[in-house]
């Protein structure tokens, strides 16, 4: 299964290269009516795709921000085994990130 922000990126360079071909093209086989049509769709779907494209990368943001604020929270219990664990649980997962 292909990752959200894989899809999205194929989305937006798909769209890419069809504004630039309905906008640039010199073929009467499409109407003016139709390259605007197709133009337009593209432009509407390249902003929603960089809008999911960067939603995307604001969760990613967050819960590394969630992870930051357990850590401060963890700060407060007495050292032991069991807050190491925590820690390194947490820091493995962020080296991952």
């Amino acid at each position: 299964m292909k990752k959200t922000i894989d899809i999205l990126e194929e989305i937006s360079t798909h769209c890419h290269n069809d504004l630039t071909k309905f906008t640039f093209t010199k073929q009467e086989e499409y109407s003016k009516s139709y390259k605007k049509g197709r133009v337009d769709a593209s432009l509407g779907i390249n902003e929603l795709a960089l809008f999911y494209m960067k939603k995307e990368k604001a969760i990613l943001d967050e819960f590394i921000l969630q992870l930051d604020m357990q850590e401060k929270k963890l700060n407060n219990l007495k050292q032991s085994d069991y807050k190491r664990g925590l820690f390194d649980e947490i820091s493995e997962v962020k080296s991952k990130i």
